[in-house]
This record gives C-alpha cells, structure tokens and sequence, in this order.
C-alpha cells in the first residue's frame, strides 16, 4: 500500500501529479440519502437499512446479501452477492458476485472526448500511464489510461492485446486496480480538478506498445465512467451519489512513449 500511494500520483503526468493531490474531496449530507419511495422487499440478512424507511427507492427484489448502500432506482433483479455500491440506474440483471460500481442510466452527461495533445509515459517496472488533453492551456480536461504493475485482477497488459474493463470487485476501485481509466474535468495546476469520473465498463484495445521512442497506440471502446470522489492519501475512489456519467463510445490513441520520472 505504501508503494502504491507513492506511486499514484507519479504516475499521473505534469499536469495531473498537482491535480489529483490537490482535488477537493466533496463531502455528502446525510440528507441526500433520504429518497421518497420504500423498500418493502424481503431481505433475509446483512440489510442495514431499514425496509420501512425511504432509503431505498422501490426495491422489490430478493436480497439475501448483504445491501450497504442505498438504491435511488428499481432492482427488479435477484441479488445473491454483496452490493456495496449505490445504484442509480435500473438494474434488471441477475449479480451473482460483489458489485461495487453503480449501474449506468444509460445516458451520459457527457459524451466524448477529442484530445488536442497526448502523452505516454513508461515508468518502467512500476508502471506507465497515457494522458490526453483537451487542451494546451489550463483549465483542462484529461483522459487518463494507467497500467500498475502488481496491482488488478485480472492483471494489466504489458503489451498489445484486449482489456475489459472493471470485470472483478479488484478493478472497480481506483486503490486497486491495475488498469485504470479516468477521465479528469476542469483541471488547473495547483488548484486540482472541478470532477474525476472512473471507468465501470467498456473495452481497451492496444494495438501497439514496445520501449522508449515507439507508438502507444489503440482505442477505449463502449466506456462509460461515472463520477467520483478520490481519497488523496488511500485513491480509494467513492461514485458520488447522483452524480454525472461521462460515456466514450470510441476513443482512439497514439502517442510517443518517453520515460516519466
């Protein structure tokens, strides 16, 4: 854990080192959880939330793991794993394992990203990190592709090949997985970013990467990120409750790899 929180931010880039270490963590009041509807479901174990109050906006599915979080929107879906995670979506799908990631809504608040500058940074045994910009001058948007070494599960890739991306409860979190794709909004240096949105889906394909001086290039397909906060000392990264989504149905890379330090 050490290494990695001495990591993470070296590995973000010039602009991001300063962003991230610098984002206003956003706080929630407890009243935001409050929704108008009941839970009147039956959960046999581990629901710390009381059915009778309005915390969970009509669930009517069989909960028989443990629910943590509260649910603004309809699960109609039987659920035999450990949902840690609000769900702001309707999920009509059978879970058979730990979801930690909110339910996309199927729309975006933002869609699309088309990069102005790109970097591709190898930090040698401990990693390597992409970034493209939407903009030379600050404030900035940034998508940020990040492979750490002896992080995620399944692992990252080391060379071309194809990744899907946030299968497993591991690469869900931004303190644990080992591909990571972000997308950073209203970046300044000094000042930090406006919003940061984490992948929850979607398909990486690397179509090239070898040492210092060639191509990192490929394309993030069917991506969509939801917002959240990032704890500046764990990167345990937290959806924010009704927060916006950013969706990347394609978005193609190519950039010069140089060594980051």
């Amino acid at each position: 854990m050490k290494e990695r929180i001495s990591m993470k931010p070296a590995h973000l880039g010039s602009l991001v080192i300063s962003s991230l270490m610098a984002t206003t963590m956003l706080g929630c009041n407890e009243d935001d959880f409050w929704w108008q509807a009941f839970d009147t479901s039956i959960d046999s174990t581990g629901d710390i939330l009381d059915d009778t109050m309005p915390v969970d906006a009509t669930d009517t599915a069989y909960d028989p793991g443990v629910d943590t979080a509260y649910d603004p929107g309809v699960d109609t879906a039987y659920d035999p794993g450990i949902d840690t995670a609000y769900d702001p979506g309707v999920d009509t799908a059978y879970d058979p394992g730990i979801d930690t990631i909110p339910d996309s809504t199927g729309t975006c608040t933002y869609t699309g990203f088309s990069p102005v500058a790109q970097e591709a940074l190898d930090y040698s045994t401990s990693g390597f990190v992409y970034g493209g910009y939407s903009s030379t001058t600050e404030p900035l948007d940034l998508v940020s592709i990040e492979f750490f070494t002896g992080y995620g599960s399944p692992p990252p890739l080391t060379g071309p090949g194809s990744y899907t991306l946030a299968t497993t409860a591991v690469e869900q979190n931004y303190s644990t997985c080992g591909t990571c794709v972000l997308v950073h909004q209203q970046c300044s240096t000094g000042v930090g970013c406006t919003r940061s949105f984490f992948a929850t889906g979607g398909t990486l394909q690397i179509s090239s990467w070898g040492d210092v001086g060639t191509q990192f290039t490929g394309s993030l397909t069917g991506v969509t990120l939801v917002e959240v906060t990032i704890d500046s000392s764990t990167f345990v990264s937290t959806p924010v409750p009704g927060g916006q989504t950013w969706c990347l149905p394609s978005y193609a890379f190519d950039a010069t790899i140089v060594t980051g330090g």
